[in-house]
């Protein structure tokens, strides 16, 4: 019996139809897969208490709100319905898990290679133009490497040798706030803060020592640095502004990446200065070596030192979230301490 040939065109035809089929199946699956893991993050969601929900756009009319949307969360919502957490949703199908108890938030804290909020719409992806793939900010690879190499940086001990620019600093801090109490005036205690830990973290990351709180007008890094970290929060606040080509466009894109230059510039000039005071012999000892000085000497497993841009996003990043969440941090310990006459006075004695 003859065997009959077969084609080269049908043959050509039937391994192409083949790789298609294949390629088409891995597209699908990838996409179901996808798929499901979205309507199961949803189900989850959607499971989570939430202040209000519209099926059109979701709770959209808080964040437009930022007084409002506080009131809600934390004065009566965490209050009478969760006291741990909630979803808040960017339209019908985006929904964001907001933790406000220790006890919830201690879960991401707590693990340190938590993936960064990042992507079209996401909080920290509206900064990246500032402080690059800096530590707070970076992924995967890249921030594994960024945090094997600052590691060092905060030793212990390495953190004992700011502590006399801490004090120098917060002395500075009681001589303003004196002023304030021998004249009477009420004074709001945020701007005072903020310039107090700008210059810690000035002197500490960058050697850059300046009175910033005894000066009546502004720096222009703590200016530039002050209203980029204001329309951060506010664009996050704002949907209509995620979109990039539009942020540039506005007012308050067209500012931002002004400060930007502006900050990177000075960085950049500051990092220059002390790598060349480094290559020329200058070796500071543990009393007086500062972030910038562990970046410059910072090598990876392979001896590759940081790039000079991976240098200036880590600076940028210090700069910005050391005295933010510094600030943050003390106005709410005042406040307290206000509140509880009891506890601030065994603070007092201590």
């Amino acid at each position: 019996m003859s065997r009959e040939k077969i084609s080269p065109a049908f043959t050509h035809w039937s391994f192409s139809g083949y790789i298609t089929t294949i390629l088409c199946c891995c597209i699908a699956g990838l996409a179901l897969t996808r798929i499901t893991r979205w309507i199961q993050n949803f189900k989850f969601l959607r499971s989570l208490p939430t202040p209000s929900y519209s099926r059109i756009y979701g709770t959209l009319d808080l964040m437009f709100n930022e007084k409002l949307y506080f009131e809600m969360l934390l004065n009566k919502f965490a209050k009478d319905v969760h006291p741990k957490m909630c979803c808040i949703w960017l339209g019908p199908f985006k929904g964001e898990l907001v933790l406000y108890h220790p006890k919830t938030i201690k879960t991401v804290l707590m693990n340190s290679a938590a993936w960064k909020s990042r992507g079209f719409g996401k909080a920290y992806e509206n900064g990246v133009p500032w402080v690059g793939e800096g530590l707070v900010t970076a992924n995967g690879e890249q921030w594994a490497r960024a945090r094997n190499l600052l590691q060092p940086a905060f030793h212990l001990d390495l953190l004992k040798n700011y502590m006399p620019v801490f004090n120098q600093c917060a002395d500075r801090l009681l001589e303003v706030l004196d002023w304030y109490a021998k004249s009477g005036e009420s004074v709001d205690l945020k701007p005072l803060l903020t310039k107090c830990s700008l210059e810690v973290v000035m002197r500490c990351v960058m050697g850059y020592y300046a009175d910033i709180q005894g000066y009546d007008g502004v720096f222009p890094y703590v200016k530039a640095a002050g209203e980029m970290t204001d329309i951060w929060v506010e664009r996050n606040w704002k949907p209509y502004l995620y979109p990039d080509w539009i942020f540039r466009r506005s007012a308050m894109g067209k500012k931002f990446y002004k400060n930007c230059a502006i900050v990177h510039q000075t960085a950049e000039k500051v990092i220059a200065a002390r790598k060349t005071a480094l290559d020329t012999g200058y070796k500071p000892d543990g009393k007086h070596m500062i972030f910038l000085d562990i970046l410059l000497r910072a090598r990876d497993d392979d001896g590759q030192p940081m790039s000079m841009l991976e240098i200036r996003n880590q600076v940028d990043t210090l700069m910005f979230a050391g005295h933010d969440t510094s600030t943050s941090g003390l106005i709410f310990n005042v406040y307290n301490l206000a509140r509880h006459q009891s506890y601030q006075e065994k603070v007092r004695m201590k």
